[in-house]
């Protein structure tokens, strides 16, 4: 699905790429990745492709990562699906796999907010 010339992420994707961690569709709750999805979906986009894709990378890692819909591997699901969608719309991020690791923690443990997630994607990513 394109929004203003930004593919956004299927649901059906994301099972998929949990699935290459754990068992392929062992969604919890479908309705909180429905959710997550719609949050993404509703973001108001500023034409700023850079701050828009952060923007909705954000919103999906931290989604995933602190509402759990998967049975397991929320936090590797949440990170691969953002990669996936920032690689899907010609970017990615400048940063080892260790800070990933690091803040998809603090997400889990709710000691960052997404807002902070957001303006940390932007000041590493590259469109």
């Amino acid at each position: 699905m394109k929004e203003q010339g930004i593919t956004l992420i299927a649901k059906e994707e994301i099972v998929k790429i949990n699935g290459l961690f754990e068992k392929e569709g062992d969604l919890v709750s479908e309705g909180d990745l429905d959710f997550i999805l719609s949050k993404v979906r509703s973001k108001r986009l500023s034409g700023k492709r850079k701050k828009d894709l952060a923007n909705l990378a954000g919103t999906l890692w931290f989604g995933i990562t602190t509402s759990h819909p998967f049975f397991d591997g929320n936090k590797r699901t949440a990170t691969a699906s953002m990669l996936y969608f920032l690689q899907e719309n010609n970017s990615n991020l400048n940063v080892k796999k260790n800070n990933l690791i690091y803040l998809s923690l603090k997400m889990a443990n709710k000691d960052i907010a997404e807002q902070q997630i957001i303006e940390w994607i932007m000041s590493k990513i590259k469109v």
